[in-house]
């Protein structure tokens, strides 16, 4: 292995991208506005462009179960369309609702022109979810969730940071919208986000090897007490969200970001992971990267037999790959079987 795959690898853990101040800012004040978590910035959203209780929304059926909660808690009637293996929406599933959300999964940009058809023929909203995509960008240059009439972030999958969400309102009539910024607070001292933290402060000792053997021990730790490593999948993550809307980051955080080297790095990894993924039979979501694509993650379709082989396989570099997404209960047993087959490897721990 090179020392730049290494580094990058290492990086995982512990970013160099986000160590020092760079000057570097990305929302425009007037018109964001943050929160906890992406599903707080979601009721928002729907408060901003007006959408009350008997409304309906068309979101994508390959979503995960959580990013229902606002919707249900607000009582917005949610409908399904459905996508195919390429990540595109297919069209005849389209139904009459007053806004409808496009996702750009694993921060590759979607197509928006059926999404614009579709909101020029039934005067809909269109919102950008974009929370896979901080820093990516479409061909012709835009940033993803920018596009849309409104755009939600989720910063966290981005930034190593205990939460962090956005609001961009987009949309000329909407500036009026924002309102006073919630109070920021301290990341709480005994969350896991902590333990991470303090993992990653051992400097040389600092790689994927080891960061993986201490989660696999705290993990242990946690079955001992808890009975699971893993949370189980909670069903009532569709109805609820769990803390507050206030984020743990301040608002400046973000000029502490080196973009450029933060897109290289992702952009490096995925080609890497693509070579290193190319002798087992799996599809990848993405041929090819974009110009100026900054990739979330390296998503691919394969059989459970093939990513049992393939996460053992990436374990020896210090790399970790996961099933996604968590199906809402009104989907996981009509959906098309692929929804069940896609996975990803990360770019951020």
């Amino acid at each position: 292995m090179d020392q730049q795959f290494i580094d990058s690898v290492d990086q995982i853990y512990f970013p160099k991208s986000f160590q020092k101040k760079s000057g570097q800012f990305f929302f425009d004040p007037k018109r964001t506005q943050y929160f906890s978590l992406a599903r707080y910035a979601m009721v928002k959203g729907i408060e901003a462009l007006n959408l009350y209780e008997g409304d309906s929304i068309l979101i994508p059926s390959f979503i995960c179960r959580d990013f229902l909660a606002p919707f249900y808690i607000k009582g917005i009637q949610v409908k399904f369309y459905d996508i195919d293996e390429n990540l595109k929406l297919v069209p005849e599933t389209l139904s009459e609702a007053k806004a409808i959300v496009c996702v750009n999964y694993f921060g590759l940009p979607q197509d928006l022109s059926p999404f614009r058809q579709y909101c020029n023929k039934n005067k809909a909203w269109l919102i950008e979810d974009n929370a896979h995509g901080f820093l990516s960008r479409d061909e012709s240059g835009q940033f993803l969730g920018k596009r849309g009439d409104i755009g939600i972030f989720s910063l966290r999958k981005t930034i190593p940071i205990y939460n962090g969400a956005a609001l961009s309102l987009n949309h000329p009539s909407l500036k009026k919208s924002i309102h006073t910024q919630t109070s920021f607070q301290e990341s709480p001292s005994n969350s896991f986000y902590s333990i991470k933290r303090n993992m990653a402060s051992l400097g040389p000792m600092i790689n994927g090897k080891n960061i993986q053997l201490m989660t696999s021990l705290l993990r242990r730790v946690k079955k001992l007490l808890k009975g699971h490593e893993i949370p189980p999948d909670d069903e009532e993550s569709e109805f609820k969200i769990p803390g507050t809307f206030s984020p743990c980051y301040p608002e400046n955080l973000l000029s502490f970001l080196d973009q450029k080297n933060e897109i290289r790095r992702r952009r490096y990894l995925f080609q890497r992971v693509e070579e290193l993924l190319a002798h087992f039979e799996i599809r990848p979501l993405s041929q090819s990267l974009g110009a100026y694509t900054s990739p979330y993650s390296y998503p691919f379709t394969c059989e459970d037999a093939v990513f049992e082989k393939v996460k053992i396989f990436l374990r020896k570099f210090g790399l970790e790959a996961f099933t996604w997404p968590s199906l809402p209960n009104n989907v996981k047993n009509s959906c098309p079987e692929f929804y069940h087959k896609v996975r990803f490897v990360r770019f951020l721990w």
